[in-house]
């Protein structure tokens, strides 16, 4: 017999119910492990750093990320491919509405997010 913490609790078990802990435990993390993809790969050319700022409202998350052709921009995601995209490309063009002197701050408040962001004509400004 050996003595295993199980659901916080001191138990002696034995070792077939050891074994059977284990399979259990390596299933579980085999089906966490193959659960595990990637959504969408935001910038095919990987010419920059992606994915920089994450926060979750709702059903959603939405980050900044850098897709070789908008700048660092404003993405949401669903969880799915078809949900990932571009949300808003704040400042025009390649230009990015972050720059790597400028803090990132996202703030949730009810069911909305405010954060910070540059438009290329009114510099850092409050965006909802």
């Amino acid at each position: 017999m050996l003595l295993y913490f199980c659901d916080m609790k001191l138990k002696f078990i034995t070792q077939t119910q050891k074994f059977t802990c284990l399979l259990i435990i390596f299933i579980s993390c085999s089906v966490q492990l193959a659960a595990q993809r990637m959504i969408k790969n935001v910038d095919p050319k990987k010419s920059y750093e992606h994915i920089k700022k994450v926060i979750a409202n709702d059903d959603f998350i939405f980050f900044t990320a850098n897709d070789s052709i908008h700048g660092e921009e404003l993405w949401r995601s669903g969880g799915t491919e078809s949900s990932t995209y571009l949300l808003k490309d704040i400042n025009v063009g390649i230009n990015s509405a972050w720059n790597d002197f400028q803090g990132r701050a996202f703030i949730k408040l009810g069911n909305k997010i405010y954060f910070n962001a540059n438009d290329g004509v009114n510099g850092d400004e409050l965006w909802v």
